[in-house]
């Protein structure tokens, strides 16, 4: 059985459904005794920004190349701090309608006591299926690794009544390192100003326990869409590029394992600039218990694009009874730069209308 560090920060994972307070999860891990949890999936708040983690069907969606970096820091005064970094590569291959991405990513939690390395490969297929609407469908397939440092966890007969105690563990390590193969895929149909897209990660529900023992990821499926709303469009002078002004209403709900929550909100982008507010919840729809709401916290965005550069933060404010313990919300920062094909190869196809800064 890992520590109660471990155990709390697995389950606190900032994916779905994280509105438990800390007395509330200290409960948790004492009924569950040597049960083991189950981890859920990293979650970002600019899914639209990270769209190749959010669905394998947009590699290649803005039909040229594309290099990205992107961080997560979240709950940095407390000691289940996370820290989440990956670096993505993704192009267009017009000839055959197809997108292809590599992504690698590492993850760690609290102070490095779990670490997880992952690299993804993606491949979409983008076919018109009408004048108005075009789908993609894409697969994923990667190598994950997770490690654990049991040396700097503390175990349950290690305290008593009093506090800590200065005595050694009787409790049995398991592996210190444990690696699978993972297998998603994802679909998408979208317009010039609406998009909805499906996407169904760990397929194969591979098995992550460092222990002798079963522990599958649990699938996590994800729906996503929105309508983009034009309110002006004008051409900058000299260039006659068109540079226009709209609000993008959107949702991203996910569903894994016995968790799910909804990210809805909207975008604001006006030229070069892009603000965006949105809520992570189901305060309503789903309770923990009478007392526990489904809610996370309320993420606001500025982002800039400067020619094929651009760059976004966000910043996650914590309402969940969390935000008791003053956990220091979640800082994100996205950097993206696009490249175009020579003339020669470049053909014309229809834009993706989600919330970004690519062109029209």
């Amino acid at each position: 059985m890992i520590s109660i560090n471990t155990h709390l920060a697995d389950y606190m994972k900032r994916s779905v459904g994280t509105g438990l307070g800390i007395r509330s999860l200290l409960c948790l891990y004492l009924c569950l005794g040597s049960m083991a949890l189950r981890a859920q999936d990293i979650q970002f708040s600019q899914f639209y920004a990270t769209s190749m983690y959010a669905n394998p069907a947009l590699a290649g969606g803005v039909h040229s190349g594309r290099i990205m970096s992107h961080s997560r820091y979240q709950w940095p005064r407390l000691d289940a701090r996370y820290l989440t970094t990956f670096a993505s590569f993704d192009f267009f291959l017009p000839k055959i309608n197809s997108g292809f991405g590599i992504l690698g990513l590492y993850d760690s939690q609290g102070s490095k006591n779990i670490s997880t390395s992952e690299v993804q490969l993606f491949y979409a297929y983008e076919l018109p299926v009408s004048e108005a609407y075009t789908f993609r469908f894409g697969l994923q397939g990667g190598y994950v690794s997770r490690s654990i440092n049991y040396s700097i966890l503390n175990f349950p007969d290690q305290f008593s009544v009093n506090g800590p105690l200065d005595i050694g563990t009787a409790e049995p390590f398991g592996a210190s390192k444990v690696s699978f193969l993972d297998v998603s895929s994802g679909m998408l149909l979208y317009s010039k100003k609406v998009w909805i897209g499906l996407a169904g990660h760990h397929l194969n529900m591979p098995n992550q326990s460092f222990y002798n023992q079963r522990s599958e990821l649990p699938i996590k499926a994800t729906l996503s869409g929105g309508y983009k709303f034009i309110i002006s469009q004008k051409s900058n002078l000299g260039s006659g590029v068109r540079m226009p002004t709209s609000v993008v209403p959107s949702f991203n709900y996910k569903m894994q394992g016995k968790s799910d929550q909804l990210d809805l909100g909207l975008y604001f982008l006006r030229e070069t600039f892009m603000s965006g507010i949105w809520y992570r919840g189901l305060p309503v729809i789903k309770q923990y218990n009478r007392k526990l709401q489904n809610n996370e916290s309320i993420a606001l965005l500025v982002g800039f694009k400067n020619k094929d550069f651009s760059i976004s933060y966000s910043y996650d404010f914590v309402v969940s009874k969390l935000n008791k313990a003053r956990p220091g919300g979640a800082h994100e920062l996205n950097i993206t730069y696009l490249f175009e094909y020579p003339k020669r190869q470049k053909k014309k196809y229809r834009p993706l209308p989600c919330p970004d800064f690519y062109k029209d």
